[in-house]
């Protein structure tokens, strides 16, 4: 938890911010691939792991979200 918000990833390949006090999902992005790991924060950068790849599509990555950054991920993400 950081700053009163969740971050966690899911097996499906998902990251989401919760709200800490309501469980309020406040953002849902797709992954490259499921993960089976934690996340870390460093300031303004959330890392996760996406090394679970659940279809011939999906690539293993390591994936770096920053606040406020407008990049996107390959085209092997299904939005």
């Amino acid at each position: 938890m950081t700053n009163d918000v969740v971050l966690t990833t899911t097996f499906h390949g998902d990251l989401y911010a919760l709200d800490a006090a309501t469980g309020a999902i406040l953002f849902k992005t797709p992954m490259s691939a499921g993960s089976n790991a934690p996340v870390a924060v460093d300031g303004d950068y959330v890392i996760a792991g996406a090394g679970a790849a659940l279809s011939g599509t999906q690539r293993d990555m390591i994936i770096a979200y920053k606040l406020g950054a407008t990049g996107r991920l390959p085209d092997t993400v299904d939005s």
